[in-house]
């Protein structure tokens, strides 16, 4: 399984997408304010258009986002 967070995510890999092995591809486009409030249980931190899945779970509290690790600082040496 494959997920994206509604912001052009695609998977175009023939071997993930041939038939017989993708059952379907779905694409769930923004949820309205009203809508994901209602999904919520609450409107705060629902912006005026809305709000996908994924930042509807980053709000619920449920997933913590991805950090990327500090690149390395290069000392300018050679070994």
């Amino acid at each position: 399984m494959a997920a994206g967070t509604g912001f052009g995510f695609s998977i175009d890999a023939p071997a993930i997408t041939r038939p017989g092995r993708c059952l379907g591809q779905v694409f769930i486009d923004r949820l309205t304010r009203a809508e994901a409030a209602r999904w919520l249980g609450r409107s705060e931190g629902v912006g005026p258009h809305g709000a996908t899945i994924a930042e509807l779970y980053a709000l619920r509290g449920d997933i913590n986002k991805v950090h990327e690790p500090e690149p390395r600082r290069h000392t300018g040496l050679y070994l």
